[in-house]
């Protein structure tokens, strides 16, 4: 049996494919998205096809966004700087402490955060800690640095997706 902890609210392919129609209509007011893998390549800051375009529409919507990473703060800077975003770096996922800090800094109650990674044991988890509602996206590439840290990781999260998908699909499915 996995643990709520681990269990996500939603499930989508990429963050592309969350619209700010289906967050907005859940009550949603600031969404903190992961950079690593989520946005951006694996550490670079390097953003995927469509992920500006995705933060302006984001942003347009009259949502509030912000990058909860735990990349250093100096790469997190870097990247939320191409997005003109506030940015919570070296949060120390699954510590759920950057997504209460941005829900704070923000003025909004951690109900009202989406927390969107692609990590089940840190994005998720923290989300979940936080009370905040959890968005997992798949992953756009394996890691490149720390790989067998990575691959040890991710082989345990492909165990807990499968238990996942069991429960649930993909999309906002409620």
């Amino acid at each position: 049996m996995i643990s709520k902890k681990f269990v996500p609210d939603y499930l989508f392919h990429s963050v592309l494919d969350i619209d700010a129609d289906g967050l907005l209509s859940r009550g949603i007011k600031l969404v903190a998205v992961d950079a690593d893998n989520t946005l951006v390549y694996d550490n670079t800051i390097d953003f995927i096809d469509g992920a500006k375009e995705w933060v302006k529409k984001i942003r347009g919507s009259g949502l509030e966004i912000a990058v909860v990473s735990n990349a250093s703060h100096g790469r997190a800077k870097r990247i939320s700087e191409h997005l003109n975003i506030k940015t919570y770096g070296m949060c120390f996922k699954p510590s759920p402490k950057g997504i209460i800090k941005a829900a704070a800094d923000f003025g909004v109650k951690t109900s009202e955060v989406a927390m969107i990674g692609d990590q089940i044991t840190t994005d998720i988890a923290a989300a979940n800690k936080a009370g905040a509602v959890s968005i997992k996206t798949d992953k756009i590439e394996n890691e490149i640095r720390f790989y067998y840290y990575y691959a040890l990781r991710r082989k345990r999260e492909a165990k807990l997706m499968n238990e996942i998908l069991k429960m649930k699909g993909y999309g906002f499915d409620d």
